[in-house]
């Protein structure tokens, strides 16, 4: 696992922001990011994924760490990515802007359980600065 809380991956055609978070902070989490329309059309939602890396593996072991991926790259396994659709689509141009935050707060009982609070922010030429929350609640 990485201790590191704020990693940021660019690739293309997509730009997406990678979170490293620790096991001891599944219970609260707050995540921020800006994002880049690399494209212009529509966009429906966020797309949502996870990779985890089982164990910790001694320098000179000849065998690599396990990681279980959701990612879209990744083979399919029963684990899914999460689709956080919006309620009205937004209209985007090449080179806008998207900044929010993603807070994700586990069931205190149902441990598999989470509420996901979404906040964002559309800035771009020609856009007044939209903004808009929403909340999913993912019950598994």
């Amino acid at each position: 696992t990485h201790n590191t809380h704020h990693t940021h991956t660019t690739h293309t055609p997509h730009t997406h922001h990678t979170q490293y978070i620790h096991h001891t902070h599944i219970t609260h989490t707050h995540l921020m990011a800006t994002l880049m329309s690399c494209l212009t059309g529509t966009m429906h939602g966020f797309g949502s994924w996870f990779d985890v890396t089982f164990g910790s593996i001694p320098e000179g072991y000849r065998y690599s760490p396990v990681v279980l991926s959701t990612s879209p790259q990744y083979p399919l396994t029963h684990w899914k990515q999460a689709l956080l659709m919006l309620n009205t689509p937004l209209h985007v141009t090449k080179g806008d802007h998207i900044e929010g935050d993603i807070t994700l707060t586990r069931h205190k009982v149902w441990r598999r359980h989470l509420r996901i609070q979404l906040r964002y922010k559309h800035s771009g030429v020609g856009v007044c600065s939209e903004e808009a929350s929403k909340e999913f609640l993912l019950w598994r």
